[in-house]
């Protein structure tokens, strides 16, 4: 298996090809995405993680081929493996939005993101009772109203 900088590395080029920096976006390796999630991953992910990454690379480092070939040993391994392409995709994109530079450049758009939402929560539009609907389905019943309901009606 390959060592834990290794896959941090191989980890970052693959997020390049799959999430491009821009001027805007900051890129997986300027942010230290793959050595974060290496570092934060389980064995058993890890594991599957590797198994995707070394499909990917093949007979030949990913991290040297041209960008065209790397796009091809993407689209290689999410045809030849879907499972292994759907974990590294999984991954790289759960692990690239989370990451501090990339959440503050979401709210610097005008998203509300919080990295962990309690406290604080998300804002929320102030209650209107004039939104309530009013097409008259449904029924509130007080809790200590609630009965079982018997289980020969249901089908």
């Amino acid at each position: 298996m390959s060592s834990p900088e290794q896959l941090a590395a191989l980890l970052n080029a693959a997020a390049e090809r799959m999430i491009p920096a821009t001027d805007t976006w900051p890129s997986a390796t300027a942010i230290g995405m793959g050595e974060d999630v290496i570092a934060e991953l389980r064995d058993a992910e890890t594991a599957e993680v590797a198994a995707a990454l070394a499909r990917l690379s093949g007979a030949q480092d990913f991290r040297r081929m041209s960008p065209e070939a790397q796009d091809a040993a993407l689209a290689a391994l999410e045809r030849d493996d879907p499972p292994g392409f759907g974990t590294l995709r999984q991954v790289i994109y759960l692990a690239y939005y989370a990451q501090p530079a990339v959440i503050e450049v979401l709210r610097r758009m005008g998203h509300d993101l919080n990295e962990a939402p309690q406290p604080d929560g998300y804002r929320m539009d102030s209650f209107d009772p004039g939104r309530v609907p009013q097409d008259g389905r449904g029924v509130w019943i007080p809790t200590e109203q609630v009965t079982r309901v018997s289980e020969g009606c249901v089908r």
